[in-house]
């Protein structure tokens, strides 16, 4: 009996032919493994994989380019049509890389701030924990209405409408301790 999930080649599931070992994904949030074991393939599943995809590419290739154009143009449109705001969840120095002025949504960019010292203070390790707590949290919930993002409580923060703006919200927690 194989214990890891089944891999897709050629449209069909199936259990892997020759796995050598297994991952599982990590919860970013506290580095813990979740979720079921996937395999890594051996050579068998590869080569099936290769004879699908040049299956897949001579098929392709037989397509009309209006068939192909009007598909990406409808998956661009369902695109489109749920990016009406862009929530920013990586770190500074990622989103540098990002020139949000070249945008057509507006970006949202939420701080997580911890109580310290008699202030609220941006705490790298926290707020790259709390990024990863609203990302999970976005989607358990299945949240596609960005104003739902504001009822994020996780780990004790709280949405601060006070210091917040429209394209950056804040949120803060103070932990006694």
């Amino acid at each position: 009996m194989n214990a890891f999930e089944s891999v897709l080649i050629g449209g069909t599931w199936r259990a892997s032919q020759d796995a050598r070992a297994s991952f599982r994904a990590f919860d970013p949030t506290s580095g813990e493994e979740i979720g079921p074991q996937f395999p890594l393939s051996g050579a068998a599943d590869i080569e099936a994989a290769l004879a699908a995809a040049s299956e897949a590419a001579i098929a392709l290739a037989a397509c009309a380019p209006e068939r192909i154009a009007g598909f990406l143009d409808a998956y661009a449109a369902a695109i489109e049509a749920d990016a009406e705001t862009l929530v920013n969840l990586a770190s500074e120095e990622y989103f540098k890389s990002v020139k949000p002025k070249l945008l057509d949504v507006p970006v949202i960019t939420p701080q997580f701030e911890d109580w310290k010292n008699g202030k609220y203070k941006i705490i790298s390790f926290f707020a790259k924990r709390a990024r990863g707590m609203m990302a999970r949290y976005a989607a358990e919930q299945a949240i596609t209405d960005v104003a739902r993002l504001k009822a994020f409580d996780v780990d004790g923060y709280a949405f601060d409408e006070a210091v917040s703006t429209d394209r950056e919200w804040v949120f803060r927690r103070r932990v006694e301790g």
